[in-house]
């Protein structure tokens, strides 16, 4: 069964092409293998820009966005400034609240938590309207039942609230947030009657919530830079230690609540308390709460994001060592503040759906540092969404992101900076990008700057697919780079809508998954500048002189069933001076046949890329990883810089070996008058030959005359060589190409025969192959011992008939 072979021409065969050409023509090449698989979309949200955007890396790098709440960092980006152009002027600053809880336990079953308001009632500030208590967020509804100076028998009348009895219940009339009277009864709450206070003249007594059951295992809300007290003396009965838990949903010992920042967060004090000291944690500085996956593309190795702890959730509760029933959960809402942290508040907002668009989750951030305190610093994409259009316009009203309605609204559409400075009037605009299958590739740039190729492996494994990425040098013509990932992330970058076009950062996107085991730390992304450092998979395309001058096109060879039909060479060409020559010619590890019985796709993925050089008489299999090898030195054991999920790991341990940094080499050598000593490699395959034409031996001898010894022509062995090792270098090879892909040693006259990309051979005439590659010196001494009579190489060539 003979390859399937196309020419994919580049901008139709002509010359001055230029990137997007290239692209193009590549994406065509994986249309036609049926390589661009996955499920097409449209309208996908994929970045907002912030007022003013001009389409650059350095306006837009939400790099930083991807931790759990925003994280500062001191590099004045240009998000953090414009961002500020919108939303209106600085929110109100809501300050913190020192919070008490009074701690005790029903049985060993719950902590009941009663929480104390610590107002003296001795103050104009406390007492603010006639009647009134003030007590900002106090968190308290009309009717509900609060305890004045309980156990309190024989009082200082000069600490008791004018109108009030100690150790009473009164109830509430919510009055506001921060206001609030009390009434005697239920009854008169309802009706808003409210008891006629004055303020005491000494301070002392406090109110608590009444004790009952309803306060057993309570969740507990308080606000980002809050300061939780709990009197846990009155629990110590119940045995065990009063802890504050992070991220579980039970009491673990391992993850007691600690000071994980160096800067803004203070450790919390008597944590693990048996109940002689009060347990206490300022939240300034930690992460909000979450339950929501941070980042909704979701690598196969991530799971769904839902666990406590995982991809963004954050979780605090209280609970006992011994006892596992008792405990609660502490939920840490965002808040503006005068102060610092090294992670900025954030408030969710769904944008609902309208129309052909689909609904949409929105993180916006706040500042809260002195030079972006309560403004908008970042507006964030956290879900996926469809059907939506560049610059759509919505509203997102300032009462649900932390400030006051109509004032703090964000109003989006086609972006536009502010109208003047401090006018806070800038409009957001959001950007979309197409995620396509099929014809094209899962994402382009449209100045053909990248493009990912969504390659389905197997579809019934979990890790079946593999997101290839090519990035187009910016510095010339002839260069692209091979990464390669399990996941392709391109939520809150700039992607197809980056224009400047000189960086390679991760303004397009990054590979997702685990650190150090899916993807890199740092470099986890698709590279375009290769430079002079060599630690990328890269292959050049065309010349390097005066690239566009030449006509460029792209040849594919394809096995066909019954041979693997996932195994094709894709080959880069340019017409000079009439002959064609070959340049970038590569695979990709593609399909279940590859590493069968070496690994499995529902634990490893694939991404692997062998490239085809050639050497003096040689032509060489380079196998080799797809990412950045700059630190591959110290990647074993695993660190941040390891992809130990990549198949290739398991070869490709340490990167500088070989010192091809993440490659290994095979050469297929001609062994017909070629030197099998020093001049050939370790890596070198010795290709049988036997011919009894030159493999005799003639000589003289005086009684009997000339004298030939010489082998049989049973003997001879001259054919193409077909089951050939993807690379010999590791054991155990993972791929033997297709029998239709086969390497013949050559050596013919005369002695200028030239074998060129597109040429055949004839073997029979039922066997007829194309020549891929060829390797050659040409005017050589060969086996006939005649002065420069013939061509003697290596050729790689795919049957055609």
């Amino acid at each position: 069964m003979a390859i399937l072979k196309s020419v994919v021409d580049v901008n139709n065969g002509t010359t001055g092409w230029n990137k997007t050409h290239v692209m193009d023509a590549l994406e065509t090449v994986f249309a036609n293998l049926g390589w661009n698989n996955g499920t097409a979309a449209t309208g996908v949200p994929c970045v907002i820009k912030a007022p003013g955007w001009s389409g650059g890396n350095n306006s837009q790098d939400l790099n930083r966005y991807r931790s759990t709440s925003l994280q500062w960092t001191n590099d004045n980006n240009l998000a953090i400034d414009n961002f500020q152009h919108c939303g209106g002027p600085a929110a109100p600053n809501g300050g913190s609240r020192t919070r008490y809880f009074i701690v005790s336990n029903n049985g060993t079953s719950a902590y009941r938590m009663v929480e104390e308001f610590r107002i003296n009632g001795s103050t104009s500030v406390e007492f603010n309207n006639p009647d009134q208590i003030a007590w900002s967020r106090h968190g308290l509804s009309t009717g509900d039942a609060i305890h004045y100076a309980p156990g309190v028998s024989s009082p200082d009348a000069a600490k008791v609230i004018g109108g009030l009895s100690v150790d009473t219940i009164y109830y509430v009339i919510k009055v506001d947030d921060t206001n609030f009277s009390v009434a005697a009864n239920a009854t008169d709450a309802a009706n808003g009657t409210a008891i006629n206070i004055t303020a005491a003249s000494q301070t002392g007594y406090y109110f608590r919530r009444q004790d009952t059951s309803a306060l057993d295992n309570i969740t507990i809300t308080c606000k980002l830079g809050d300061t939780l007290n709990f009197i846990t003396s009155g629990a110590s009965g119940a045995g065990g230690t009063f802890n504050l838990v992070y991220n579980s949903d039970s009491y673990d010992a391992n993850k007691l609540l600690t000071k994980y920042d160096s800067n803004w967060q203070t450790a919390p004090t008597g944590n693990a308390s048996d109940g002689s000291v009060d347990t206490v944690w300022d939240t300034q500085g930690y992460r909000q709460s979450e339950n929501e996956v941070l980042d909704p593309l979701r690598a196969p190795g991530d799971g769904t994001g839902t666990a406590t702890g995982d991809q963004g959730i954050i979780k605090y509760i209280y609970a006992n060592s011994t006892n596992a029933s008792m405990k609660g959960e502490i939920v840490v809402e965002p808040w503006v503040f005068s102060s610092g942290s090294n992670f900025n508040p954030y408030w969710k907002y769904t944008v609902p759906a309208s129309g052909g668009r689909s609904e949409l989750k929105l993180r916006v951030y706040r500042g809260n540092r002195w030079y972006d305190n309560a403004y908008i610093v970042a507006i964030t994409i956290n879900s996926i969404g469809s059907g939506w259009t560049d610059d759509a316009v919505f509203t997102i009203p300032g009462e649900e992101i932390g400030g006051v309605a109509t004032t703090n609204d964000v109003t989006f559409g086609v972006n536009a900076d502010e109208t003047s400075n401090n006018a806070y009037d800038g409009t957001p605009s959001i950007g979309v990008t197409d995620l396509k299958s099929g014809s094209n590739f899962y994402q382009k740039h449209p100045s053909g700057f990248y493009a990912i190729a969504n390659v389905e492996h197997d579809a019934a494994k979990a890790f079946g697919t593999t997101y290839y990425g090519f990035g187009m040098d910016p510095a010339n013509d002839y260069k692209l780079t091979i990464t390669s990932g399990c996941q392709w992330d391109y939520l809150n970058r700039p992607g197809t809508h980056y224009k400047i076009g000189t960086d390679d950062t991760v303004a397009f996107g990054t590979y997702g998954g685990k650190t150090g085991v899916d993807r890199q730390s740092i470099y986890s992304y698709v590279r375009r500048e290769e430079g002079t450092d060599g630690y990328w998979r890269e292959i050049n395309y065309a010349t390097t002189a005066t690239p566009t001058a030449y006509p460029l096109a792209i040849r594919v060879y394809r096995a066909q069933a019954p041979q693997d039909s996932d195994f094709a060479i894709i080959q880069f060409t340019q017409t000079i001076n009439g002959v064609i020559q070959p340049y970038g010619t590569f695979t990709i590890a593609k399909g279940s046949q590859h590493g069968a019985g070496v690994y499995d796709l529902d634990y490893v993925f694939q991404d692997a890329v062998m490239e085809v050089g050639y050497g003096t008489r040689s032509i060489q299999f380079k196998y080799g990883n797809t990412q950045y090898n700059r630190f591959a030195g110290v990647s074993e054991p695993a660190d941040s810089n390891t992809k130990t999920r990549a198949a290739s790991y398991g070869y490709l341990r340490d990167g500088e070996q070989d010192n091809d940094y993440g490659t290994q080499t095979t050469s297929f050598t001609c062994n017909i008058d070629t030197d099998n000593g020093s001049t050939q490699t370790s890596s070198s395959i010795k290709t049988y030959y036997r011919n009894s034409t030159y493999d005799s031996y003639t000589y003289t001898d005086s009684t009997y005359g000339t004298t030939t010894n010489a082998m049989s022509s049973s003997a001879d062995y001259y054919k193409p060589i077909k089951g050939l090792p993807i690379n010999t270098a590791i054991l155990p090879i993972p791929y033997y190409l297709p029998d239709d892909f086969v390497m013949l040693q050559v050596a013919t006259t005369p002695g200028l025969v030239a074998f060129r990309t597109g040429d055949t051979v004839t073997i029979s005439g039922s066997e007829i192959y194309e020549i891929i590659m060829a390797s050659y010196e040409s005017q050589q001494n060969g086996l006939d011992n005649v002065n420069n009579n013939s061509t003697i190489g290596m050729l790689f060539m795919a049957r055609t008939t």
